[in-house]
């Protein structure tokens, strides 16, 4: 892949591409997988009355989020020691982008764990859902690399737009 990306795309490093398309992904994914199981989880902090179900979502996409964020510092900071050249240029869209990113995330999440409370099959639906969306939500590649007319098809996907808005925040010659 970093040979093909070399190639169409010159001046934006591969590594930071990738980072930013799959950190995204991950933080989606894991947020509202987890989301749907949270009840199940925390059932015994329901003994103590402030605790209400949405709480432990809240509790568990704040845990989800430090931990990602975390990483994504980690390995930036590790592709930045190995050479490759980036610059946040834009760390307020990053931040706005990758918070609607988690409210998104818990909507999911909460809709699956209602719905898969009163139809338990429901919550082995969204792992299969997650499967293809990972290869249509532009991670691997950039938007502009699909033809034109099928782009009103993928613009539907909102993970799509945080991708793009993430690499845009992050690689300054990179235009979503």
């Amino acid at each position: 892949f970093g040979y093909i990306m070399h190639r169409t795309m010159p001046d934006i490093s591969f590594p930071v591409f990738l980072l930013n398309g799959l950190i995204p992904f991950f933080i989606f994914s894991s947020i509202s997988k987890r989301s749907v199981s949270a009840i199940e989880a925390n059932l015994g902090l329901f003994n103590y009355r402030p605790v209400k179900p949405i709480d432990t979502i809240i509790a568990r996409a704040l845990l989800e989020t430090l931990i990602y964020v975390a990483v994504y510092i980690l390995l930036m900071l590790i592709v930045r020691m190995a050479g490759e050249y980036f610059e946040i240029t834009n760390f307020l869209q990053l931040v706005a982008t990758w918070s609607l990113l988690i409210i998104l995330s818990c909507s999911v999440g909460l809709i699956f764990m209602v719905v898969g409370k009163t139809f338990p099959e429901m919550q082995k639906v969204l792992p299969i859902l997650l499967k293809p969306l990972y290869f249509i939500s532009c991670i691997m590649f950039p938007l502009h690399s699909i033809p034109k007319q099928y782009w009103s098809y993928l613009l539907w996907n909102p993970l799509v737009h945080v991708v793009e808005l993430s690499r845009e925040a992050v690689m300054p010659g990179y235009i979503s």
